[in-house]
């Protein structure tokens, strides 16, 4: 059964979003940050764009990671013109989480455009909500197809490539995370799955918190951006302009974690409570683990591609 608290919490998340606690630091304060190389998943729209912008505005190469590579071209020409006077290092491929195959395809990309270098920086940004009971091409519920186990793939694919000690990667989450309290990959609704939605976002901490306790040389915090007037909220536009806040405000705890020098690993930041517990279930370490063991063995097929 849900806490009530964290129906409170919810409620707080959502009416009274400011003072945001978090910022992105600055050209002043983003030291060492020119040069490094980061990956954006769902970086052609909405915070992810934000999250683009900023950092290669900073100096960062940047790889945009969507499922719709023509938007992902327009987003960073878009950026380039907005951005007069600097030159963005931006580039962008497929990426389809829905489909393990087509990760595979993307990390590989990414190895080859990485020729030895290290990656700094891995934002899994990129999720859907408010979706029909819908299968990937695999068989697997979208939401959790995209908002974890995708993720899951494509960051366990990457570990060999990040930067070590040091690399960082930030799992963009939701606070709704706190309304599940199971994650299993069986799960199947009715409508447009809200219920399926926070199954999906727990996963995501458990991935992130194992993530950190198997690599304690790398950098893993998780984020609630915020409740962010984006096409990915279902909302009359009125409600989102009374209560919501933009991308450009959403993204500011995203740029927080990536760049700031005091972010630590198992650690939640919430972009209107600050550094708070995540859910009483996303501490549930052999949940997490057994969540870990199963996804390794439902993306192995697509491993070596």
């Amino acid at each position: 059964m849900v806490s009530f608290w964290y129906y409170l919490r919810l409620i707080r998340s959502t009416f009274f979003q400011k003072p945001q606690r978090f910022q992105a630091p600055t050209v002043g304060y983003a030291i060492g940050v020119r040069d490094k190389i980061a990956i954006v998943t769902g970086g052609n729209a909405g915070i992810g764009l934000e999250t683009v912008r900023h950092l290669a505005a900073l100096g960062m190469t940047v790889i945009i990671g969507c499922r719709d590579k023509g938007k992902g071209e327009r987003a960073a020409r878009l950026l380039q013109e907005q951005e007069a006077g600097r030159t963005l290092s931006i580039h962008v491929a497929e990426l389809d989480l829905s489909d393990l195959g087509n990760v595979t395809k993307f990390a590989n990309y990414v190895k080859h455009f990485l020729n030895g270098k290290p990656l700094d920086l891995l934002v899994n940004n990129a999720g859907v909500m408010h979706i029909p009971h819908t299968l990937s091409k695999q068989g697997h519920e979208l939401q959790f197809a995209v908002n974890y186990l995708g993720h899951f793939h494509l960051t366990k694919l990457l570990l060999p490539n990040m930067k070590s000690p040091g690399g960082r990667v930030v799992f963009v989450n939701a606070e709704l995370h706190t309304l599940a309290n199971d994650a299993t990959p069986d799960y199947a609704y009715k409508g447009k799955g809200d219920q399926g939605y926070c199954r999906s976002k727990l996963a995501g901490v458990w991935n992130a918190y194992e993530l950190q306790r198997r690599r304690p040389d790398l950098v893993v915090p998780v984020l609630h951006p915020g409740v962010i007037a984006t096409n990915l909220a279902d909302a009359p536009w009125w409600l989102k302009r009374l209560l919501f806040i933009t991308p450009r405000e959403g993204a500011q705890t995203t740029l927080y974690c990536c760049l700031d020098e005091d972010v630590k690993g198992l650690t939640y930041y919430h972009n209107a409570l600050g550094m708070v517990p995540s859910s009483k279930a996303s501490y549930d370490q052999q949940r997490a683990a057994a969540m870990w063991e199963l996804s390794e063995q439902l993306t192995k097929p697509f491993n070596d591609l």
